[in-house]
């Protein structure tokens, strides 16, 4: 076999070698593609005040989260925002008050991201409106496959408190992390972190749940 002859074989060789490589068929495998999860930082509350039955924002009410007893108390802005940093995970005791509306008083767990509350005019009828859904529970979670069970309570402008925990749509912000069944049992999964959120007559309540797996 000539030089000429040996010199194309070679050539035609690597091209085909080169081609095979590069096709998708020989690339390896992508991997696939991750839920985002949402960050919200450790001892973090932070929420809105609303009046009732709207989205319009209370200013300047006073918002206090009790922590064994102590309270820390802030104001809300012009959109009715509030946050509070620092503060210890879990269960507290949230309280707001502004002038010309009833006081509101509900069951918290910390660290929690865009909580409403929304308080009723004084003087407004006295048919008890759905105000808001607290769910409460293990927060922390520290294995794979570990489960927790979490609680609903829908709380009316008159105070009154209900489990709602069996009737409540539940989802989860990253399922990958932390899912939630129809009854509100969570399942860990891997690190990371999601909201739990309950859903009742179209009033929504969240738990961020993390999972340090150890």
């Amino acid at each position: 076999m000539s030089y000429e002859k040996l010199y194309g074989l070679l050539v035609a060789l690597i091209l085909i070698v080169s081609s095979t490589a590069c096709s998708p068929n020989g690339s390896a495998p992508s991997p696939p593609p991750t839920t985002p999860t949402p960050t919200v930082p450790a001892g973090t509350f932070t929420g809105r005040a609303l009046r009732a039955g709207t989205s319009t924002p209370i200013v300047s009410a006073a918002v206090t989260v009790f922590q064994a007893d102590v309270p820390v108390t802030t104001t809300t802005d012009g959109s009715g925002a509030f946050s509070f940093a620092g503060l210890a995970a879990g269960a507290s005791t949230l309280e707001v008050r502004a002038p010309g509306f009833v006081d509101s008083t509900s069951s918290v767990t910390v660290p929690q991201a865009s909580y409403v509350v929304m308080l009723a005019p004084v003087g407004a009828p006295t048919t008890a409106t759905l105000l808001s859904v607290a769910v409460t529970g293990n927060a922390v979670m520290t294995a794979a496959g570990q489960t927790s069970q979490l609680a609903a309570a829908s709380v009316r402008s008159d105070g009154v408190l209900t489990d709602v925990t069996s009737i409540a749509k539940w989802t989860s912000s990253a399922p990958n992390v932390a899912a939630v069944s129809s009854s509100g049992l969570v399942t860990a999964y891997a690190a990371g972190q999601a909201e739990i959120t309950a859903t009742f007559r179209d009033v929504s309540g969240g738990l961020v749940v993390l999972v340090n797996i150890e």
